[in-house]
């Protein structure tokens, strides 16, 4: 308010003092969206959370609760104030203040065209200023990528490099600027269009499932499913296109001699605490699992990944140890260990949503 801006007075039930979900939305939305008010609401944020504010506060407290204290015990005979209170919020908005939200992102090659795929996981926006290569800036489009929301999936953003032709080298620095008022630099390698991740020739061999004894197939339903237990992964597991592949907790996979998983089509790998899914490789040579053009939301919950020693496939442009092409997901409780490519996890595309996940 004090900005001048169009904020809206967030209500608040009067029982409990907690705001309203429907309430608490339309901040978060505004929070998310309007540069303005994100950069005035943070500004606010950092004097609060100035300490040497507390004894001018103190000040003005004592002064007023020895004015008003009579009323005040009458109105809330429970009312407490503790001032230890006010600097453990002072110290909690502090770490907030301390993390710095980047954009995730990926450099792209189209023939000619160069571009950036860009996305925000934090909620707080920000936009797209410039590519850096070697000594020379490209100004991009100001693009802003909006704050996600608690829950949101993830949305990626197509940005041009405009003068494609200036591109030489095979990388480039991104630079960005945050609604809370800080910059930065977001290095990438640019890598081929993925639009043939897969092989390019007609190397892309299905696997028979028939002979795999640790899968059951309904071919009605279209999904395969990896039975229960400890199974050996010895060469390519390639599903047929359309077909979705699932796995259940308390189940390990080991995958070796360069062994990947590929499929067209959505995966369910749905574990628990108590009963994880492990992806792993005794030796190191795990070479991808990539899930391509999935009809239906993907679902990774707590899946344990390691010991990834990535080597592209023979005709595919796949860096990442485990990817994921125009296919959304949604990952939680999961963990990528020990993963030695150049993307632990690659999003190309697709609309993510990761939670409670260790990198």
């Amino acid at each position: 308010a004090d900005a001048g801006l169009p904020i809206q007075r967030i209500g608040f039930t009067s029982n409990i003092g907690a705001s309203s979900d429907t309430q608490r939305q339309k901040f978060h939305d505004q929070l998310a969206s309007d540069t303005r008010f994100t950069s005035a609401y943070y500004k606010w944020l950092s004097e609060y959370a100035n300490e040497s504010i507390i004894g001018e506060w103190e000040s003005e407290y004592q002064g007023a609760t020895a004015r008003y204290e009579t009323l005040i015990q009458a109105e809330y005979p429970h009312y407490k104030f503790s001032w230890d209170t006010v600097r453990r919020n002072q110290e909690f908005v502090r770490e907030q203040l301390r993390r710095k939200p980047k954009p995730i992102a990926n450099a792209l090659i189209r023939g000619s065209y160069h571009f950036i795929l860009a996305a925000n996981h934090s909620p707080v926006p920000i936009t797209c200023q410039s590519v850096r290569i070697g000594d020379q800036v490209i100004e991009l489009d100001a693009t802003t990528l909006p704050g996600r929301n608690p829950g949101d999936i993830v949305q990626f953003l197509e940005i041009e490099i405009p003068d494609s032709t200036a591109v030489s080298g095979n990388s480039c620095e991104l630079q960005y600027s945050t609604a809370t008022g800080n910059e930065g630099l977001v290095s990438l390698v640019f890598a081929a269009d993925p639009t043939s991740l897969l092989p390019r020739n007609s190397g892309y061999q299905v696997t028979s499932l028939d002979n795999l004894e640790y899968i059951d197939v309904d071919r009605k339903s279209k999904i395969a499913t990896i039975r229960q237990g400890q199974w050996t992964i010895n060469g390519p597991l390639v599903m047929p296109a359309g077909y979705e592949l699932h796995c259940h907790g308390n189940t390990t996979l080991t995958m070796a001699n360069n062994s990947r998983i590929e499929t067209r089509g959505a995966v369910r790998f749905i574990g628990s605490a108590a009963s994880p899914i492990v992806v792993t490789s005794a030796k190191g040579d795990a070479a991808h699992v990539l899930i391509k053009d999935g009809q239906r939301d993907s679902i990774l919950e707590h899946v344990h990944f390691s010991n990834f020693s990535h080597t592209p496939a023979p005709g595919t442009n796949i860096t990442g140890a485990v990817t994921f092409y125009n296919s959304p997901v949604n990952i939680a409780h999961c963990s990528f260990n020990h993963m030695q490519a150049e993307d632990s996890l690659n999003l190309i595309r697709s609309t993510v949503s990761v939670s409670n996940t260790r990198f």
